[in-house]
């Protein structure tokens, strides 16, 4: 039997934490909030969820804006050299990366979900991405800290997004 080492461990109780987190934010609104009051139509379901899209889209500003001021008064880096031995540099190139993924899979996850979720689910939209900010925040607060310290800000917005394509197949070929 493998071993896993502390970092390892660390991930693992990261993850599980962020997986259960994941199933209450996405059925507590679902159970406790009012639905929108809506028409039922593809176009008023939409403009209901593009301005969540606000939230995660300023986790990926935030990760270019860094970028580019780190390199800015970085004699080193502003030639857009990526050199290893620069940790700062490294940790922002990986939140942004890690973030364009991310906010590209919820974005059209969420805009799926707009379309096909029944009409009373259609709020839990903004609480996921709400909740989509938070994580990217402690993801990026984590970071500098090791993987063990990023596992729940990465998997609380990677789970949700999961469910949410999980969800979003079901509605889509079940209803």
């Amino acid at each position: 039997m493998m071993r896993l080492t502390q970092d390892q461990l660390g991930v693992a109780k990261g993850m599980a934490a962020a997986f259960v987190a994941s199933l209450a934010v996405w059925s507590l609104p679902v159970l406790l909030l009012p639905p929108p009051e809506i028409m039922n139509e593809a176009a008023n379901r939409i403009a209901f969820a593009l301005p969540s899209q606000l939230p995660p889209l300023l986790t990926l500003l935030y990760g270019i804006a860094w970028l580019a001021q780190y390199r800015f008064f970085n004699a080193a880096a502003i030639h857009g050299s990526n050199s290893a031995d620069d940790k700062r540099l490294q940790s922002g190139r990986a939140y942004l990366e890690n973030t364009v993924e991310q906010v590209l899979l919820f974005f059209i996850t969420s805009m799926t979900l707009a379309v096909v979720l029944p009409i009373n689910w259609l709020q839990v939209l903004p609480v996921l991405a709400f909740w989509f900010a938070f994580c990217r925040l402690l993801f990026r607060i984590g970071y500098a800290h090791g993987a063990p310290a990023r596992a729940f800000g990465f998997a609380g917005t990677f789970y949700p997004t999961v469910i949410g394509i999980a969800v979003a197949l079901w509605f889509t070929l079940f209803s």
